[in-house]
């Protein structure tokens, strides 16, 4: 069985006029509470997007665009509708969602006859659709997108059948990230060849020093680098070559949260973000020495990592901080990024130049890393070691949580099945001490690893022959 890698992943945006529900389904789609329905702004841990696994493991982005107002005035409003359409743009598979309740309602019209042009594919969601039964949403044939899909987000009615109706739309090559039919004991070889490309993003709030980084990098003035946050509107791929490695730079809007309307227009940059985040390998995040580290830098940092890139955290305009000053930075860099684990941090200066001779080095060394392939045997050694130096604690009703095997089955980021005889009871500080180890243990700084659990046997059910 070959060695899979992870990524790239499809994307599927739900979009519809305001008060529709698009938060509720998109917390329903998740099954748990990890947006902020309200949408109110200052919140650290807010979430518009996340990643899903469908029916046979393949996982997908969903990203909530917000409330489309398609016929207002209001050039801030009409903005964040051009934005919108943007992400739109940018998604394999549309979730056009509208409000039962309500009815077809004018807007709907027109932004189904936007969202017919997109010439994406569009799945009409028809929500708050309780006790509608069977045949329910008839109306909203009328929008001429095909047959509805009738749910009810806040009851979780409907739900399966639309993530079962999901995959069909999915574009060819959305593939499982997990063999189905893995079994304990069977090692997946790492038969096929990995692309040796090194796609890179660059991420960070605005007016951190993005553009002039990539210009000095590449030695051309390829984007927009005015001292104004959000000079720099869209993703952009530049190719290149560094010591004979081929890499591809994307650059990214910045991310910022500020007033309500700010931060509904803020979603669509994150959405270009994430989308660039999604097709990366490694991501060098760019922090402002100046104003230091900020909630929205370790969030973005956290996103990078959710996507699946290694992370290498670039400190910018040291040489704008006092000298005396500059060890008390470090001392603080150093307690925030505690809990984020070990991460590598450069100090550059993207206008004068200064170390950024280094950082292609440490990009290649960061992708090298998560691309190594750990044999199983030696993988299964260091489970041994691992888990006893430190067993898994006990559940609350005192039954053991043991892992038996451990096999790699996807590169970029290094992806691993673990066969246990508890699955659900693996505790996520057990997983962060497992992580950890891996880290340290296999070279791999910076990088995001993720485990699967399934349930193994216990060899002593087994009858003798």
């Amino acid at each position: 069985m070959g060695l899979l890698r992870s990524r790239p992943l499809s994307t599927v945006a739900l979009v519809g006029r305001p008060n529709v529900g698009k938060s509720s389904l998109f917390n329903a789609l998740l099954r748990e509470k990890r947006a902020v329905v309200d949408d109110m702004p200052g919140v650290t841990r807010d979430r518009h997007y996340a990643r899903i696994f469908l029916e046979g493991n393949r996982e997908v982005s969903i990203v909530d665009t917000g409330g489309l107002e398609p016929d207002t005035t209001d050039p801030l409003i009409s903005h964040i509708r051009e934005q919108a359409m943007t992400a739109v743009q940018e998604a394999d598979v549309i979730l056009f969602v509208v409000d039962a309740r309500a009815g077809v309602m004018g807007d709907d019209e027109t932004i189904a006859e936007i969202l017919r042009r997109s010439e994406r594919p569009v799945i009409v969601v028809v929500n708050k659709g309780e006790g509608l039964g069977h045949g329910g949403g008839m109306e909203f044939y009328s929008l001429g997108l095909g047959e509805p899909a009738v749910v009810s987000a806040a009851h979780l009615q409907g739900i399966g059948d639309l993530k079962e109706r999901l995959i069909e739309y999915l574009p060819e090559g959305a593939a499982p990230v997990v063999p189905e039919k893995l079994v304990e004991g069977e090692e997946v070889e790492p038969t096929v060849e990995v692309e040796k490309t090194v796609r890179l993003a660059v991420v960070g709030r605005p007016n951190v020093g993005k553009s002039s980084f990539i210009n000095k990098l590449v030695g051309e003035e390829r984007m927009l680098a005015f001292d104004m946050p959000g000079t720099t509107r869209d993703s952009i791929d530049t190719p290149f070559t560094y010591r004979g490695r081929d890499l591809v730079l994307i650059d990214t809007a910045g991310i910022r949260r500020k007033s309500r309307i700010a931060m509904r227009v803020e979603k669509y940059a994150v959405v270009s973000a994430m989308r660039a985040l999604d097709r990366a390998d490694v991501a060098i995040l760019m922090i402002d020495a100046v104003e230091g580290l900020t909630d929205q830098d370790l969030r973005l940092g956290e996103i990078a990592q959710e996507s699946g890139c290694s992370l290498l955290l670039l400190v910018n305009k040291i040489d704008l901080v006092e000298a005396g000053e500059r060890e008390r930075f470090r001392e603080n860099l150093r307690v925030a990024l505690h809990a984020v684990g070990d991460l590598q941090v450069m100090e550059v200066s993207a206008l004068s130049g200064k170390n950024l001779h280094k950082v292609l080095g440490k990009v290649i060394e960061l992708f090298d890393a998560a691309g190594q392939r750990i044999g199983t045997g030696e993988l299964n050694r260091w489970l041994a070691q691992t888990q006893g130096a430190h067993p898994h604690p006990a559940t609350p009703s005192g039954a053991s949580v043991k892992i038996r095997y451990l096999t790699q089955v996807a590169t970029h980021p290094p992806t691993f099945v673990g066969f246990t005889n508890q699955p659900q009871a693996i505790q996520p500080t057990y997983l962060r001490y497992l992580i950890k180890n891996m880290r340290k243990d296999f070279k791999m700084p910076g990088c995001p690893i993720r485990f699967m659990w399934r349930k193994g046997q216990n060899p002593y059910d087994k009858k003798e022959g």
